[in-house]
């Protein structure tokens, strides 16, 4: 037994002295993670027409400049305990290290990238014209946007998104679903959306430096995201006309700030907690119902071209609209997200809403992120 745990030892012992396999150019087949790990001497290209899988495991090294490219079709699909690691080659390094993973307009819809962990590189995912599936990934501290979908109706889904320099997910012409991520203390906005008619939903997205969520020209449903402490606005929209639907938004400078002809539909949420609830403004029309305005420093302000219609709803203070009522929620938690079994806001909600239509369930006011799952 000895001399077989003496055998075993200096097994292990040899494989751990291996060198890393070095890799340049064009790459196919599959990455092994017994060859593990991979040292980038140069770009890496899975050309198109080719398919490139990652095992389980396997650790890929990356120097500045350099850039994995992919041209055909990439499957790097790790597991919760055995991450596909995409980082430096260098200890301790920061943002910027490395160029990041590059989706061009000859890659493959299919692929797929899943428990992966991309960290310090200029701008960690980026997708040109293709629409791959992107989930349960970490994308950490890039030094520009943690993921950029250009042209694109990816599934980006459970992903942590945290500590880069720019915006965690900056989309232009996107039409793809953005569900279920923590995105998190990002040097801009969480979510930047422009020229976008996608779904935004069940996100926590916090403590940002800027914005939640950032519409330009943008609409779609925003639905049951968790917006808290970021720096500037829970979600700006500039002539952006979204359906708001059943969101917290709390702890943060401006709730809701609205400009540029934009028209939201915000229906069954919680706004709270903000310096600013609701602000309009450049003939911007906010239309409320059966949602909850509390513990704002200002509940509302318009501009002498804007308009904000509020029905239905919680407002501290009262607010002129058919069926508002001001009465204390009883939030019982911090972030507002939670209201006890005696709330008021159980009764007095619209029946038959004006959005019905949109097949959302309503008939209570205020968010119930806790349903959710929150």
């Amino acid at each position: 037994m000895k001399a077989l745990f003496r055998i075993l030892t200096v097994i292990l012992t040899v494989a751990s002295l291996l060198p890393a396999a070095d890799l340049q150019g064009n790459v196919s087949g599959t990455l092994k993670r017994a060859q593990s790990p991979y040292v980038a001497k140069g770009d890496l290209i899975v050309p198109a027409d080719a398919q490139l899988i990652i095992e389980p495991g396997v650790v890929l090294l990356f120097d500045t400049t350099m850039v994995f490219r992919v041209e055909g079709t990439l499957k790097a699909v790790g597991s919760a305990t055995r991450p596909i690691v995409f980082k430096s080659v260098r200890k301790n390094a920061k943002g910027a290290a490395w160029e990041g993973i590059r989706l061009t307009n000859l890659s493959s819809n299919a692929t797929q990238l899943k428990f992966c962990r991309i960290e310090n590189a200029r701008r960690g995912i980026s997708l040109f014209s293709v629409s791959p599936t992107i989930s349960h990934c970490d994308v950490l501290n890039s030094a520009e946007d943690g993921i950029l979908c250009d042209v694109s109706a990816a599934i980006l889904r459970n992903n942590r998104i945290a500590g880069n320099g720019q915006n965690g997910i900056h989309a232009i012409a996107f039409k793809g679903l953005i569900a279920d991520n923590e995105i998190s203390t990002n040097g801009a906005d969480g979510i930047y959306l422009e020229k976008s008619h996608c779904t935004v939903r069940n996100n926590t997205i916090r403590k940002n430096k800027d914005d939640g969520l950032f519409c330009l020209n943008s609409d779609g449903t925003v639905k049951n995201n968790l917006f808290v402490q970021n720096g500037d606005d829970g979600i700006l929209l500039g002539n952006s006309s979204p359906v708001i639907f059943n969101n917290v938004i709390s702890r943060c400078d401006f709730g809701l700030f609205g400009y540029k002809k934009s028209k939201p539909s915000v229906v069954n949420c919680t706004i709270a907690g903000n310096k600013y609830g609701l602000y309009a403004r450049d003939t911007t029309q906010f239309q409320v119902e059966n949602s909850i305005l509390w513990n704002n420093e200002q509940t509302a302000f318009a501009d002498s071209v804007s308009h904000i219609s509020v029905r239905y709803s919680d407002v501290e203070g009262g607010f002129a609209g058919k069926g508002n009522f001001s009465r204390d929620p009883q939030f019982s938690d911090e972030n507002f997200t939670q209201l006890s079994p005696q709330t008021p806001c159980n009764k007095g909600a619209n029946p038959v809403p004006v959005y019905k239509q949109s097949g959302f369930p309503v008939g209570v006011v205020g968010a119930r992120l806790k349903q959710q799952g929150k």
